[in-house]
Order: C-alpha cells, then structure tokens, then sequence
C-alpha cells in the first residue's frame, strides 16, 4: 500500500513539474546596444538566489535560452545559427524576459517552463539523435595539476543560496560553504570564470563551450575543486594577436598553463538536439 502511494505521489509530482508554467512573463526584443560591454547578457533570480520568485533576463540569446533549457552546449544543437550560435554583437534574437516563478520552483522545473516558454513564443520542436564525434579529453599535464580539491561541506549544512549583488574580493558574488556552480565577467579581450565545487567530469564536459568538441575527463583526480579560469574573447571585435596585452591567452593554453590540464584529441559518442522547427519572431505577450 505504501508503495502503490508513493508511487502515486512521484506521477503527480513528475506530471506537475512537466506542466509548471510561469505566472507571468515578458518577452520583449532587448533595445539596440550602445557598446560592446552593453551586449552582454545579464540575468538573477531565480531558484537558489536570493529573489526565488522571479526572473529578471538582459540580452539573452534565443540560442542561450535554447541550451540552458535542454541542458545542451550549442554545439550540441543542429539547426539554424541564429538559434544555436551565440552572437554578442548581433542586436536581433536577443530578448529581455521578466517572469514570476511559482513558490517552490526547483531549477529543473524552471528548465521545464523554459521549453514550455520556447514552446509558445517561438513555437519550437525538438528531437535527440546520437552521433560519434571529435572529441578532447581532459587529461593532466606534464608536471602535474596546479588546482587542489576544495573542502569537504558537513552534511547538515543547508541549501546554498547567493546574493549576487553581494561582491568579494575577486569581484565575484560571495558563496556559502555549499555552493557549487560558477560565475563569469566578461570584458573585451579577456572572459575570466571562476567555478566553485566542480568535479573534473563537470569541468570536462563544460570545456565544449570554448573547445567546440565534447569533453571526457581522463584525470583521474576525484573530489571537486575551486578555481579561476582567464581566456581570450573576441568582444568588441579586437584582432586576433597573441602578443597583445590586453588578451587573454588561447583556451587551450589558458587551461593548461592555470590549471596544469590538458585537451588531447579523442572521440565519443553523444546526443544532439535535432531543431524540427522554431518561428525568428515570437508571438506576442
């Protein structure tokens, strides 16, 4: 009986997580940018912040929305460039987006009432489709890694949320001992990162954003880790000179000389987001 009930309890659960819907939301075309740093996309709120019911989005790509919502890097996503290519320059299919969340929303739900948005306003369809592609694995480099493992968080601590209006030192939002994820500052010429309990699977797999192939971690180094990342951009058109100063160095390079890794040349096998249809102009509020 108790199991006839709590498989009960996790259908309606599923079913009411797959039906969440915002209580209400803008979309509207974000105003043109009057510089390259006014491109930028900007978003809070949301579960895990300190502003849980609401989501307030600036310069938000329709390709940003498309990846964080299917969980995919872009890379991953076959379809039109507009909506898998992330353009910080271009002025149309960016979008500033004010939505009310529902008391209690979980960051997978909200993941769900993004396709759901996606569904309405752009009219998108979806499939996945594996395919065996170039891959990089992250291995060590010579010399050995120069990142350690970040400290074990007690059981009993509670969920980690950020305030990020609120800056350290490194001028990045102040964590709680729980936290895991990672910020990003973006300037011309130079994106710095700093993540924050991420295991070598997660880095590996986050490196497809800059590398263009898939990620497998070959370390072997368990554990999670903290740690800062500062790499070459091409925000605001700068030319492509290693021996500018005010660059950053290559990705590759930039992850092997700060953090004693390296991509190798591999192949895997992965899923990719198959775009059936998506309408350029949403429908209106």
């Amino acid at each position: 009986m108790f199991r006839a009930i709590a498989g009960f309890l996790l259908v309606c659960g599923l079913a009411a997580a797959q039906t969440a819907e915002f209580e209400v939301v803008s979309l509207k075309p974000s105003p043109p940018a009057t510089s390259p740093v006014g491109s930028l996309f900007r978003f809070n709120g949301g579960p895990g912040t300190a502003d849980p019911k609401n989501i307030h989005y600036r310069n938000i790509p329709v390709a940003m929305l498309i990846t964080d919502a299917y969980e995919v890097t872009s890379a991953d996503v076959v379809g039109p460039d507009w909506a898998r290519v992330v353009d910080m320059r271009a002025d149309r299919d960016k979008y500033d987006i004010d939505a009310k969340v529902p008391p209690g929303t979980t960051k997978e739900q909200l993941r769900l009432m993004m396709r759901k948005l996606l569904e309405d306003r752009f009219g998108i369809q979806v499939h996945r489709e594996k395919k065996e592609v170039p891959a990089y694995a992250l291995t060590v480099a010579k010399g050995g890694p120069k990142i350690q493992p970040a400290p074990d968080v007690p059981p009993d601590v509670p969920e980690a949320k950020v305030d990020v209006a609120v800056r350290g030192e490194d001028g990045f939002p102040k964590t709680p001992p729980g936290y895991s994820g990672l910020f990003v500052t973006v300037t011309p010429g130079h994106t710095r990162i700093k993540f924050i309990r991420f295991s070598m699977e997660q880095f590996a797999k986050w490196t497809r954003t800059n590398s263009r192939r898939p990620g497998i971690d070959r370390t072997g180094m368990a554990g999670v880790y903290s740690f800062y990342l500062d790499f070459a951009n091409e925000i605001g058109a700068r030319p492509m000179d290693a021996g500018d100063a005010d660059r950053g160095p290559e990705f590759a390079v930039a992850v092997e000389k700060q953090l004693g890794l390296k991509l190798v040349s591999d192949k895997t096998e992965i899923e990719q987001l198959i775009i059936d249809h998506i309408e350029r102009v949403p429908s209106g509020n």
